[in-house]
Order: C-alpha cells, then structure tokens, then sequence
C-alpha cells in the first residue's frame, strides 16, 4: 500500500528491480544479467553458511536430548518439526528455481531430471545454477507460467499448478504463522514461548505487501515475477531460501535457550586456569588461579597438579599419586597454584592436574585440566599489564612496558589491531584492545650505546568484560533467604563486577520478578534496574516462607555486549 514501510531487504530488492526494469528497454548488457548471477552466488555461499550453524544447533539439541530425554524432551521434538518445516520450504523454493529455469529454457517436460541432482556432501537436493542458463534475460514464458498473462490477476494458488507466484506467497505465509506460533510445554508443564524479538524478527522479514510500481497499486506477485528476467527471479528466491535458513537458525537458537534458561544448575562444569602471567623470569614464581565454573561456595573441590611436566600430547588423565595434597584453596574460592622456578630450564613449560567436585549425585567427579603453557626466560624487557595478565575488551587496560636499563622515554610499543598510546606516568601505556582473541605488543628502544633494538612481541589474551554479580537487597545468586523487612524496602537491583580490577559502568536494562500464588506464576517486568509499582504491591504481599524468583536480569557493558545475569530464587524468611 501507499507510504507503507517496507524491510531493508524489500527496499533492497524494490530498487533492483526498479533498475532492472528501465534497463529492460535499452537491452539489459550481459554483465548485468552476470550481475545478478554474482549476487545469487553470493547468496548460496550464505545459505550454506546458515544452514551449517542450523545442522551444528540440531547436533547440540541430539547431544543435549541423549542426556536428558525428560528434560529436553519437549523443545527436542519441537526443534525437529520446526527443522522439518523449514527444509519441506527451502526445498520448494528450490524446485521453484528449477521450474522457473525450465520455463525460460523449454524444458517443462523434463525439468526434474535435467535441473536437480541430489548433493552429495550437503545430502539435499540442489539446483543447476543460473550461470550455466543461456536465457538468463528471458521472462516471457517464465511470467506466463509462474505469473499469468494479466499483471492485474496473477494465477491463483492451484495444487495442480504448485509453482506460481500466488502459491510461493501462500507457502511463505504459512510458514511464518508457524514460526510465529512456536510454543512448547515444559517436562513439568510449564508454557514457553520465543522471544519477542524473535517474533517480530519472523514478521519483519517474511512481510509479501502489495504496492506501488509508478504510482499504480501493484500486487506483491506482480512486482517480484511480472515481466522479471530469469536471472533476477532466481537471485530473489535464494534471497528467500536464506530468510527461512535465518529463521529456522533462530529458531532452533530460542528451542535450545529454552532447554537451559530457567535451571540455576550447574550444567556445564569447565575447568579453567587463569595464570597471572605467561612471562616469568628465572628466579621469580609462576602463579596461577584455578577454579571450577559455577563454583559453589558450600562444596569446594579439591585440586592436584602433577609433579612432572606434561609434554603437550599425552591427553591421559593425571594419575593421583599415594599421599597425594591438594594445593590450598583461598578465601576466595580459588585455588592457589604456585610452581617455583628456580630449578626450570629456559624453555616452555607446562603441567596438568586434576579437579575432585562432588557433583548433584553425591559422587565425585573427575575434572582433568591443563596448565596454559608459560616461558621461563632471563630479564629483557618488562611487558606487563598494570592490573593482570589479560586485556579487556571495551575498557582502558593499563601496561607498564620498560627496557631494564633504558630511560622510559627511549621505549616505544606498538600493537596491530588495538589501540595502544602512552599513558600519565612514565613507562605507563594503556591498550584499548579491538576485536582480536589475543594482542601482540611489539617494544623497540634506543639502547644507551646509541643502536636501536627491537625486541620478541609479547602475546597477551583480550577477553570480554566478565558477568557482573546481581544484587538484591544485599544477596547474591548464592544466597538461598533474605529476611522479610529488607526485601520489601529494597528499591531496586544492582550488579557489581566481584574480584574485578578496574571500575565498570553496568547498566541494568530490565529484570523480572516471579512469584507463586496459590499455585500460580506471576510475574512482574521492570524495565530498568527500579521495582515497579506493581513489584512493590506484589512485595508488600509475600508472606515468610514463601520463595520469590528474580530471572532474566539483563545489563550492558562498555563493550557493547548485552548480557543475560544468573536468576536468583530467595526464601522470605
């Protein structure tokens, strides 16, 4: 319709054909009917790219569901007809391709035979691709059998005559009320449903609304198939395979969310080591912290390193010798390795040790890790950030670069992909990483004998900001009570970076609280980190005794991510 709002991609493909259609007049040149051919291609390589990350999401949820029918159940099979639904499409628009060429090219009769073959490293059907048509610019015959001969009255949707332009659009219709649809019952009965945003996600790109061609009202068919070149059809059907592979992606994306989102459990236990350094010098102390993810305060594992060196290739778990200690544990919950190096040679060097938790069963578990590999070197030059080993993304990182014997302002570094500039004070520097997984800082100096001299670069991890901690009227997500009079005072949630060196601005952008009522969940949304009139009214209710849930708590960081916080389930005592 007139001044309606039309997607990105719509606009995209409406200024196309626009171009399209006042170059029809003057003989479109091969080179942009190739054109058209490029962009089709280009638009294969994406859909196999999707349809890569969708075929590895349907692997986690096999994985997943081999684990924990039950559990997984429900959003399993959910996943499966959904996968079904957007492949039983995908391959529609393919045969539509197919036909659409064997219209242009006079080969109706045998279009199956001649244009699709099955792939053999993909395992579905393929189309002949558009460059090997001769009659890329045909669209005569091609209208007559997708489109009809009238622009005013496309051919209607017809079972006998499955590939028309009213069909694909009914097709595509169907399909997105489906995706929309998507809902699942919990193994304990509970409702779920996708997220808003991928809801409007679904309407915003499967939108077929008639238009204006000249100020003419035009029907979505006629627009995208009317008196339209081969080339330009097919390109505009890959451009609708790669909508759905997005949408099933997506899909499967929100499915597997729903799996994990609402369990505060430890479900996925990684053994982590975080050394303070990987620079030693001889004489100095390697030091590290280890620690189980999602560790819990009440059950502390016991670690053990082995007292030989690992080789880097035996993956055999380390076997605990009699009598064996476990390095000591701080107050923080981390375990404090500790390997001196007086003894080490000038080389790499690298360890493995053993993590004993007593898992949900009661039994204890086995978690094997290895030691991240650091160099024991003789002193040259001093690269070391100011606060820890690692960089930050987002954020100033502070450094201190120094060339033992050389004045600070004879010393210059730099950093390929990040920003590095001085800082305030002498031999300071502060590195604002970019998007690399690592960051090489390469120093030169003017040495007192008047040479220059570069130096090896040293290689540090860039991570992201870590998850802030949500509070709520002073407990965390390890609390399990809060006392009745400070929970209905509390004004608000805040998120605090724990154990974090530098000062980060969090931002919370909404939170929800959850009750239980006679049975019942309520809910109740805030969209900043402040309770609601109707938290406080519902707050104002809760009786000792009863359990209030604060889930789905999202912040952002001066990274630019968004961030989903651990959901807290507090006794109102």
């Amino acid at each position: 319709m007139a001044g309606e709002k039309l997607s990105p991609r719509q606009q995209m493909i409406g200024m196309m054909y626009l171009v399209l259609t006042a170059m029809l007049a003057m003989n479109i040149s091969k080179e942009v009917l190739n054109g058209f051919v490029k962009v089709n291609d280009k638009l294969g390589q994406s859909n196999k790219t999707i349809s890569g990350q969708a075929n590895a999401l349907a692997t986690t949820f096999e994985s997943k569901y081999a684990t924990n029918k039950e559990k997984v159940g429900p959003f399993y099979n959910k996943a499966k007809e959904v996968s079904e639904k957007a492949d039983e499409m995908i391959q529609y628009v393919k045969e539509m391709q197919a036909f659409g060429m064997a219209a242009s090219t006079g080969k109706i009769e045998t279009w199956k035979e001649e244009l699709i073959a099955k792939s053999d490293d993909l395992g579905v059907d393929t189309v002949l691709s558009i460059e090997y048509i001769d009659k890329k610019d045909e669209y005569q015959a091609l209208t007559q059998h997708i489109f009809g001969h009238d622009p005013n009255n496309p051919k209607p949707a017809d079972e006998n005559d499955p590939y028309t332009a009213a069909d694909l659009k009914m097709k595509l219709e169907s399909f997105r009320d489906f995706m929309k649809a998507i809902k699942v019952t919990t193994f304990n009965g509970l409702p779920w449903e996708p997220s808003k945003g991928f809801v409007n996600g679904i309407d915003k790109a499967f939108q077929y609304e008639d238009g204006e061609e000249n100020g003419v009202p035009t029907k979505w068919e006629a627009m995208q198939f009317y008196d339209v070149p081969l080339a330009a059809v097919i390109a505009y059907l890959s451009s609708i395979q790669l909508d759905i592979e997005n949408a099933k992606a997506n899909a499967l994306t929100e499915l597997l969310g729903g799996v994990e989102g609402k369990d505060y459990k430890f479900t996925n236990l990684v053994p982590l080591v975080i050394p303070q350094s990987n620079y030693v010098l001889r004489g100095d102390t390697f030091r590290a912290d280890v620690l189980l993810a999602a560790y819990d305060a009440s059950n502390p594992p016991q670690i053990f390193i082995d007292q030989n060196e690992w080789n880097g290739t035996d993956s055999t778990m380390m076997q605990l010798a009699e009598g064996a200690e476990p390095i000591g544990i701080g107050m923080d919950g981390l375990g404090k390795l500790r390997i001196p190096t007086n003894s080490l040679s000038i080389s790499d060097h690298q360890y493995k040790g053993l993590i004993k938790y007593r898992g949900p069963s009661g039994e204890i578990e086995d978690w094997p890790f290895f030691v991240n590999t650091f160099k024991v070197a003789e002193a040259s030059i001093v690269v070391e950030p100011t606060a820890m080993n690692v960089f930050y993304r987002g954020i100033d990182n502070p450094v201190t670069i120094a060339v033992p014997g050389v004045a600070s302002d004879a010393v210059t570094a730099s950093c390929p992909g990040h920003s590095l500039r001085p800082g305030a004070k002498k031999g300071e520097w502060v590195i604002k990483p970019g998007s690399g997984q690592t960051a090489n800082i390469t120093v030169s100096a003017k040495m007192p004998d008047g040479s220059n001299k570069s130096f090896p670069s040293k290689e540090f991890r860039v991570k992201p900001i870590p998850d802030p901690e949500p509070r709520f009227g002073g407990k965390t997500p390890t609390d399990v009570a809060i006392k009745r009079d400070d929970f209905v005072i509390t004004p608000g949630i805040r998120a605090d970076m724990k154990n974090f060196e530098f000062d980060v601005s969090v931002t919370i952008k909404s939170f929800t609280m959850v009750f239980i009522r006679g049975g019942q969940y309520i809910e109740r949304k805030s969209s900043s980190n402040k309770v609601t009139s109707d938290m406080k009214a519902m707050m104002d209710q809760v009786k000792r005794g009863e359990k209030v849930y604060i889930e789905d708590i999202m912040v952002t960081l001066p990274d630019g991510t968004t961030r989903k916080l651990a959901n807290m389930a507090l006794k109102i005592t």
